[in-house]
């Protein structure tokens, strides 16, 4: 009876651990993962300034603000407000100075409300240069998002893209074979020449 109870034991112990190994937020949580965390390398005024920063490049425009206004600053507090419906999930600095994301940000689709967005750029007297939207992924609830964004910031950090993914519609939307990033205007484009 006892060697069954201990037998009991270990299998109810396996199957928490493969629950626990396949849980999204599990994931979230790994050790493997907190070194990719913003607050390694900024303190929180300093992260909400950046991300307000990003926003502006990443998120929709005020209606007034054209691709080259949207940077002044009569449209400052409209992206400081329009940060809070952003959340940077990764980060991570290389000894090149390049800066990598992923984030979760709104989005509008019958699919759900979130999209995860991954990319770099670099930062020059504390302002945004050479910034760039490397990948967006389709529309999902978080969960899914966290997990997937794993993959991708790994892949992206480790080999400088994401095209061992390209044409994976579960990890990427855009870029495909029409739509790509302009980092001239920062948007997502069908005019774009393809590389």
């Amino acid at each position: 009876m006892l060697h069954m109870q201990k037998n009991a034991t270990i299998i109810f112990l396996l199957i928490l651990t493969g629950i626990t190994a396949c849980n999204p937020f599990a994931k979230k949580q790994r050790d493997s993962m907190q070194q990719y965390r913003i607050e390694n390398y900024f303190s929180t005024d300093q992260k909400d300034t950046l991300l307000a920063d990003m926003v502006t490049f990443i998120g929709v425009k005020p209606k007034t603000a054209t691709t080259q206004t949207r940077f002044e600053s009569e449209f400052r507090p409209y992206y400081v407000a329009y940060s809070r419906q952003f959340q940077i999930i990764y980060f991570y600095v290389n000894n090149e100075a390049d800066h990598y994301y992923y984030l979760i940000r709104p989005a509008r689709s019958l699919a759900g409300t979130t999209r995860g967005v991954g990319g770099r750029f670099r930062l020059e007297n504390e302002k945004i240069t050479d910034f760039e939207e490397v990948f967006n992924t389709p529309v999902f609830d978080e969960d899914k998002l966290f997990e997937i964004g794993e993959t991708l910031f790994l892949e992206m950090i480790e080999t400088g893209d994401v095209n061992r993914y390209l044409g994976n519609k579960l990890f990427i939307e855009w870029p495909d074979d029409r739509l790509r990033y302009h980092k001239g205007l920062h948007e997502w484009r069908y005019d774009v020449e393809l590389e």
